[in-house]
């Protein structure tokens, strides 16, 4: 159930809040599971609450984008991502939005450089 609350806060503005709901609550108890079939949704929903949060760069940014670029991010179990799209956030569109929020993210911080 936590995921479709999730989705609808982060829609209306409440990302904050749903980045320390998800730390606190989800986070904390799976970031151990790097080899679970659930990991890629996992990383990519708190990187996407993450990037939702601000504009600026971020420690860590590098290492999160050559997560979103590296092959375990692109490999979906077809039946694990059939689970999600039931729960309304498919795997490969929350990758697809992590990879826009840093794709953002990169050119306001290239403005800026250039300015």
């Amino acid at each position: 159930i936590f995921i479709p609350i999730v989705r609808i806060l982060k829609w209306k503005g409440q990302v904050t809040r749903m980045n320390e709901l998800y730390k606190n609550n989800i986070h904390k108890n799976t970031a151990k599971q790097r080899f679970s079939p659930i990991y890629p949704f996992l990383k990519n929903m708190s990187l996407v609450l993450t990037i939702c949060e601000g504009t600026d760069e971020y420690e860590g940014m590098d290492d999160d984008i050559s997560w979103v670029l590296s092959e375990a991010n692109s490999t979906v179990h077809i039946e694990v991502d059939d689970f999600y799209i039931s729960l309304g956030w498919s795997m490969n569109t929350q990758a697809a939005e992590v990879c826009l929020g840093l794709a953002r993210r990169c050119n306001v911080i290239r403005r800026d450089i250039m300015r």
